[in-house]
């Protein structure tokens, strides 16, 4: 019976040390697609028109098939798909990574960019300023919603807005010049 006990034990114990190792294979593998994607938002963010964008687009395929889990990768398919011109499908992928991950402020930012470019000011000015309450440091953000404000026709709110994104982004000339537009048009 002693032997018995003692066989269940060490196959319990060997299952567990089985589960355990296949955990931190999982961990690991969705650390690396993390690290990999980072890597193609650099490549897209640098150069989004070079050649690398196919094998960007592939790359992302396959992170979001090995770690469906993980926000990033259809943040960055959103992002590729909108550099596209297929904004519903860029809006699809930005809610899923916001479904997964519903603090991540970036792809709150990009579907307000999205949403922006799709014609649909309210969604984007409540997706900027719920980017801007999770983080209240992107000049990114204030920028678009400085944008926003002026096609609503809130010149002063816009200018408090690219005032906010200077401050952030001292050398940031674009907002600098819609600024002076802004202030122009008072």
């Amino acid at each position: 019976a002693r032997a018995a006990i003692a066989r269940k034990i060490e196959m319990r114990r060997q299952t567990e040390s089985y589960q355990d190792r296949e955990r931190r294979r999982q961990v690991a593998a969705v650390a690396f697609e993390s690290a990999r994607l980072t890597l193609e938002r650099l490549k897209i963010s640098m150069k989004p028109d070079g050649p690398q964008l196919e094998s960007t687009e592939a790359i992302v395929e396959e992170a979001i098939r090995k770690a469906p889990d993980l926000a990033q990768g259809y943040d960055i398919r959103g992002m590729l798909r909108q550099m596209r011109g297929d904004l519903d499908s860029a809006i699809a992928d930005f809610t899923e990574a916001l479904r997964l991950d519903p603090g991540y402020a970036e792809a709150r930012l990009h579907r307000a960019s999205a949403y922006d470019r799709k014609g649909d000011g309210a969604a984007a000015r409540a997706d900027c300023d719920y980017a801007l309450e999770r983080n209240p440091g992107s000049g990114s953000a204030y920028q678009l919603r400085a944008r926003l404000r002026m096609r609503a026709g809130d010149t002063k709110g816009a200018i408090a807005d690219f005032d906010e994104a200077i401050r952030i982004h001292p050398a940031n000339a674009i907002a600098r010049v819609h600024r002076a537009s802004a202030k122009l048009s008072l």
